[in-house]
């Protein structure tokens, strides 16, 4: 069954991921999705700053999904998915996937996506998915050791496209991403995603979060979670649910 979303529109937030926290705080239900036209605290993963100005799709999905704790990297891949298909079937563009959640183009960074779970009001489980995506951005307009590694449509295409179709189309790909995990189809979300992971067999070196020591090793796959499975020299695999991951 296809979500229907409601769309709230707000001009200049802090983040929106912090504005859909606070909605759901005061009583606010799921399938709700805040649009900002720009966020001056926007946030990514490991609370690193995100720029966003005019010209960007910044906005939040609220969800309350009947899944364990430990699948919630599931939905970052339905994300990051959504984006990507976009991107490449409407807009012509090889996106690819940085593991776990950033989308990128010729290996610049031009989304980046982030989620949080905490409990509403009535103590159920609430999900917050933020998604930024550099829409009609000039990369020129970001800090100078931003510009260097970050892309975007405009940059990419030589064109401005419409924000409300961009994010409709995303949107339609999420709830049909959706449903296809809910309905038991997950294995095929989860294949054509892997397709897409640009670390998939080759040699990396990861950072796991919560901190531990770097390690190095071919990353193989993901399980049915989004966890990265990395085979280690002594051929034993390691399972990553979030860190950073860089080729070596």
């Amino acid at each position: 069954m296809a979500i229907e979303f409601r769309i709230h529109h707000l001009e200049d937030v802090e983040s929106t991921n912090r504005v859909a926290r606070e909605l759901v705080l005061d009583g606010a239900g799921e399938d709700l999705v805040v649009v900002a036209r720009t966020q001056s605290k926007g946030r990514g993963r490991l609370d690193r700053s995100w720029e966003s100005p005019e010209g960007g799709l910044w906005f939040s999905i609220i969800l309350r999904p009947d899944i364990e704790p430990d699948m919630v990297p599931s939905l970052n891949i339905i994300g990051a998915l959504s984006v990507a298909r976009v991107l490449r079937n409407d807009y012509d563009m090889d996106a690819r996937v940085k593991w776990p959640n950033d989308v990128r183009v010729e290996g610049r960074k031009i989304c980046g996506i982030l989620s949080e779970m905490f409990r509403g009001r009535s103590g159920d489980m609430f999900l917050v998915i933020g998604i930024g995506l550099n829409a009609n951005i000039d990369v020129s307009c970001f800090s100078k050791d931003i510009r260097v590694r970050t892309t975007s449509i405009k940059n990419e295409r030589g064109v401005e496209v419409d924000l409300d179709t961009l994010l409709n189309s995303i949107l339609t790909q999420f709830g049909t991403l959706c449903s296809d995990m809910f309905s038991g189809g997950f294995p095929a979300v989860l294949s054509e995603h892997r397709s897409l992971v640009e670390s998939i067999g080759s040699r990396v070196r990861v950072r796991p979060v919560p901190p531990e020591e770097a390690f190095e090793g071919i990353a193989v796959g993901m399980d049915r979670r989004g966890a990265l499975v990395v085979e280690l020299d002594d051929g034993r695999n390691r399972c990553v649910l979030e860190g950073d991951v860089d080729l070596v």
